[in-house]
């Protein structure tokens, strides 16, 4: 299995830097977000050409990119900044054959602007149509392109349980609509401890459908969860990783919301998990 990093965990002053940090490190892939990771643009408000595209895809070439990440809120109530960031996943789909990448994720929104948690709206069949026809628009744009929409799931949201995703999965009904994990992100107080069972869900429904694994740790503390660096916390990671990569051994492991000092510690943890 690969294991990666979202790029913008390991910050650097260029793109150059990054890449060769993150390979010391020992990652074999980048989720890559172009808004946070790039210093050489500022793509928060700089427009995304494919010129600019191709430099980047020249500086970062020496690492694997296994996602693209356009995230965004497809349910936000201005719905001109809906279709402004529709166009710019949709750049991210025409223009991820540069990075040699398949994949470009994106959550599936809440109610609550920013940011995005529970809101009672999220679950209920109104909130899951309008975040459905979104996605079968940016999937259908999908097709005439090299790569693939990935959507994730997590309880503050639309989709908020495995089986929601699932019938999101079944209605787009589409070769080129791939799936991320995130067990903690369909966790809250009241479900924590059912963390393995989610996972044992998630690889019923989606089984190698599921490309890309965000992974964290967390305890908690003061009745809320809290991330900590992975290896640290109570997630029963011992007996998930063998789990994931007997069900989806070309996926890959992303490290999400870790700290460049618990780099070292968590990868090493990670790789024994999976028997490496």
């Amino acid at each position: 299995m690969k294991i990666g990093l979202r790029a913008h965990d390991c910050i650097r002053s260029s793109t150059i830097e990054l890449v060769k940090a993150v390979k010391e490190y020992g990652f074999d892939s980048i989720q890559f977000v172009l808004k946070k990771a790039v210093k050489e643009y500022n793509f928060i408000k700089e427009e995304l050409t494919i010129e600019k595209a191709k430099n980047v895809a020249e500086l970062s070439k020496g690492i694997n990119k296994c996602m693209m990440g356009a995230y965004f809120n497809p349910v936000h109530s201005n719905k001109e900044k809906v279709a402004s960031d529709v166009e710019y996943f949709k750049k991210c789909l025409d223009y991820a054959r540069l990075f040699d990448c398949e994949l470009v994720g994106s959550e599936t929104g809440s109610y609550n602007d920013e940011p995005w948690t529970y809101h009672p709206k999220n679950q209920t069949l109104e909130g899951f149509n309008e975040s459905l026809q979104v996605f079968k628009h940016l999937v259908e744009y999908s097709k005439n392109t090299k790569a693939k929409v990935a959507i994730e799931g997590a309880w503050g949201h639309v989709m908020y349980a495995p089986k929601v995703l699932k019938k999101m999965y079944d209605e787009l009904n589409s070769d080129n609509v791939k799936i991320i994990i995130d067990v903690y992100n369909y966790l809250y107080i009241g479900n924590y401890m059912n963390a393995l069972d989610i996972l044992k869900e998630s690889l019923e429904l989606f089984g190698e459908n599921i490309e890309i694994f965000h992974i964290k740790d967390f305890i908690v503390e003061e009745g809320t969860l809290k991330q900590v660096a992975i290896g640290k916390g109570i997630m029963p990671w011992k007996e998930m990783f063998p789990l994931i990569k007997k069900t989806c051994p070309n996926a890959t492991l992303v490290f999400e919301g870790s700290k460049e000092e618990d780099f070292e510690f968590s990868l090493k943890f990670v790789k024994e998990c999976l028997g490496e």
